[in-house]
């Protein structure tokens, strides 16, 4: 136990198990980092922790302790079995990080890892890393491989507080950064199993299990609290792409490789289950979510439930494939599915296998821009399509198919919850209302009151009534006006003779009052000669303060005594 423990220039601590007793514990502990790094001049040794086991017996476990550990530049801490016996575990408690990064910088083939792997009939040990942050790049490896025979890998557990980031591959050889449980022989695949708030898989970094012979792909769990980006694509040697990925498949293996590590040109093996839970998902740039089988066997099942799945930009998508078996199934659970930019989801069959089935329980759903769900087949049946959701947005040339080139054709099923229109209905009440209850008598009786209408006259329509048509009140008493040809002083002699006049000189008696006007008015009204009556063109106000409209006549013009009175 120290402060700071490293190991350089191919520095190893190793444990070897021959007998029948099991290898122990390498146990390492430092209060602030262990660091590996490098291999030794030659590129013959790495710098590493180790145990084996080369017999019957169980193999030394591995246990580290530190804050922070660092493993670059084609270092190791590996546990491998060579005989019957299981390999022991790896355990890593790094409560700030943890990184597993790069490869000897003249041998890319030599990348960094921290793995436990069996090359025998005994199993392969479990991988536990605890840590705040995980960083993967450039090729440097979290695994479990089972190579050559009939031995299991084992599990492989990350708990990461804050984040998990894995990106990149070694170049050259392209081995991409991973977190991995694989089969490489008879034996099966572990299970996978990532807890963290974030992760992040991006520019051909893989997260999955898989198999490349006989043996069974093991399973996958994704639990992320916050977020999960997949994305991205490195270039391989033989200028394919390597998209960054999370799932699990049997896979071709590059000729060469097969050679190398003994596996069949075709897999036989099944691919594993991938689950993942999380309220956010995004695939893009050409990464994938997926289950696939390239060879002979079963693809597996892949299930998402999540708030959220954004699938954007060109070739991104979530698969389940096969070459010829069996298609894998496919089933999200999401709140809201969006696809764009030629994304897809899909589960295809090749040969005689029948497609897979697609189900997708969402709440709003949209497809844009040449976006395709799709459940196909070549010889066997397409796949069905069942689609639960609220709102369904599709653009005209994004689509949803399930066919089949030479069998029969998939079923679609939407299903859009009905609306209960009586829902909206209230159940009026039968009793009649007394009015008396409903108006609010403010004004007291007792109180001078008014109500006054002013404006154009009347009350304003009724909001709630049926719009009619209104006529609109016109002057009709206006007339043409005409041009005047009539000189300046005939106009001022007439206006001068039109002047209103007091109504006591109305008959040329300036002594004539109030009562001699009404008498005056009187024998107008009974008396045929002066029957006709003439409209009030003045008004006054009398001794009383009383407003008069009155007919005024010309100064010299004869008395009329048609002259209206008007008083309010």
């Amino acid at each position: 136990m120290g402060r700071r423990l490293t190991l350089t220039d191919g520095s190893v601590a190793l444990i070897q198990t021959f007998g029948v007793q099991s290898g122990g514990l390498l146990r390492l502990e430092a209060t602030e980092a262990v660091d590996l790094a490098g291999v030794n001049p030659e590129v013959t040794v790495r710098s590493s922790l180790r145990t084996e086991t080369l017999s019957d017996s169980r193999g030394a476990d591995i246990l580290v302790e530190t804050q922070r550990l660092s493993i670059t530049d084609g270092a190791w801490v590996l546990v491998t079995v060579f005989g019957e016996g299981d390999g022991g575990d790896v355990s890593v408690n790094a409560p700030e990080s943890t990184e597993v990064s790069g490869f000897a910088s003249s041998r890319p083939d030599i990348f960094s890892i921290l793995s436990s792997a069996t090359f025998a009939p005994g199993d392969s040990g479990n991988i536990t890393l605890s840590t705040g942050r995980l960083t993967l790049l450039d090729g440097g490896s979290l695994s479990s491989p089972a190579f050559f025979s009939t031995g299991n890998s084992g599990d492989v557990i990350v708990n990461a507080t804050e984040s998990i980031e894995m990106a990149g591959v070694t170049p050259l050889v392209f081995n991409p950064s991973s977190i991995a449980a694989a089969s490489v022989g008879f034996g099966n695949g572990g299970t996978l199993i990532v807890n963290t708030p974030r992760l992040l898989v991006r520019d051909g970094a893989v997260l999955s299990t898989s198999t490349l012979a006989d043996g069974r792909a093991g399973n996958v769990f994704v639990n992320a609290t916050e977020s999960i980006e997949v994305t991205g694509a490195a270039s391989g040697s033989d200028g394919a792409s390597l998209p960054a990925q999370i799932g699990s498949d049997a896979f071709l293996a590059d000729p060469a490789l097969q050679a190398f590590l003994g596996v069949p040109s075709i897999p036989s093996g099944d691919a594993g289950n991938t689950t993942i839970n999380t309220p956010r998902l995004i695939v893009s740039d050409g990464a994938e979510v997926t289950v696939a089988n390239e060879g002979t066997g079963r693809a597996g099942n892949l299930i998402v439930n999540a708030d959220s799945i954004l699938l954007l930009d060109s070739d991104a998508g979530i698969a389940a494939s096969t070459a010829s078996g069996e298609g894998g199934n496919i089933t999200l659970n999401a709140d809201t599915l969006k696809l764009r930019n030629e994304s897809q989801i899909t589960t295809e069959a090749g040969g005689s296998g029948n497609g897979g089935n697609i189900t997708l329980n969402v709440e709003t759903i949209s497809a844009l821009e040449n976006s395709l769900i799709n459940a196909n087949a070549f010889e066997g049946s397409g796949g069905n399509i069942r689609l639960t959701a609220e709102g369904i947005f599709f653009s005209p040339n994004s689509a949803i198919t399930a066919s089949s080139q030479l069998g029969i054709d998939g079923l679609i099923d939407i299903t859009e919850p009905e609306v209960d229109t009586s829902s909206a209905l209230v159940q009026l009440s039968s009793e009649l209302i007394d009015p008396a209850t409903q108006v609010v008598s403010d004004c007291q009786v007792a109180v001078e009151n008014t109500f006054i209408v002013t404006g154009n006259g009347g009350l304003p329509p009724d909001p709630t009534g049926v719009l009619r048509g209104q006529d609109i009140w016109v002057d009709t008493r206006l007339t043409e006006i005409r041009e005047s040809h009539r000189s300046n002083e005939e106009a001022n002699s007439e206006e001068s003779s039109l002047e209103p006049q007091p109504i006591s000189e109305v008959d040329g008696n300036r002594d004539t009052d109030r009562s001699s006007f009404l008498r005056l008015q009187e024998e107008a009204l009974t008396d045929p000669t002066h029957a006709e009556l003439v409209e009030a063109n003045g008004w006054r106000v009398d001794a009383n303060g009383n407003v008069q409209l009155v007919s005024y006549q010309p100064r010299n013009a004869p008395f009329l005594p048609s002259e209206c009175l008007l008083e309010r």
